[in-house]
Formats: structure tokens, C-alpha cells, sequence
């Protein structure tokens, strides 16, 4: 998957929530991914970019591409993890395979 260039279309959710560090990454990441292609397969453009956890500090963190914050959010609702905050218009350079996304 590519990153539109249009970083307006790019989202930041953060999560400062403790009980998610308990589930496995790939667990919470899965339920957002599945979430994101349910709210596709209504139209609603929303993918997942990237997911990083932080145990240390307690913090969660997705890169969702969307054409608005409302879809990233009820992505995120829907999964099971309704973020603490999202931040627009976030630039976003991911490095996978030695090739940018």
C-alpha cells in the first residue's frame, strides 16, 4: 500500500490506555485492520497504515490514511479501542523493505 502524498488524508490515533499493552499488537492492529475493510466494503474510505505500541510509556499509536476523522474514529470505536485523541494532517514516512511507503 502506498501513502497518499496528500498528508490531510493522513490521521495519528493515540491510545494512553494501559489494558490495551495487555492484548498482543497484532491482536489490536487485527481488529482495526478488519474494521477498517467493514467500513470500506460500506464506502467508507479508511485504511491502516501502521501500528506501534510503547509498553514503557503505556501508549498506542496508528497511522490511519481516511478521507475524514470521523472514519478513523468509529474504525477505532468499532474495534474496540476508541483512541484518546487523533491528530490530522500528520506526515507519515515508512520505510518497508528498503523501499518508502
Amino acid at each position: 500500500m502506498s501513502v497518499p502524498q496528500d498528508t490531510a488524508h493522513r490521521f495519528l490515533a493515540e491510545w494512553y490506555q494501559a489494558e490495551l499493552l495487555g492484548t498482543p499488537l497484532a491482536d489490536v492492529a487485527g481488529r482495526l485492520i478488519d474494521q477498517a475493510a467493514a467500513a470500506r466494503s460500506q464506502g467508507t474510505a479508511v485504511s491502516v497504515v501502521l501500528t506501534v505500541a510503547s509498553p514503557n510509556d503505556e501508549m498506542v499509536f496508528g497511522v490511519f490514511c481516511a478521507d475524514t476523522v470521523e472514519a478513523v474514529w468509529r474504525v477505532c470505536r468499532d474495534a474496540g479501542c476508541p483512541p484518546d485523541r487523533i491528530t490530522g494532517d500528520v506526515n507519515a514516512y515508512i520505510v518497508a523493505g528498503g523501499t518508502a511507503v
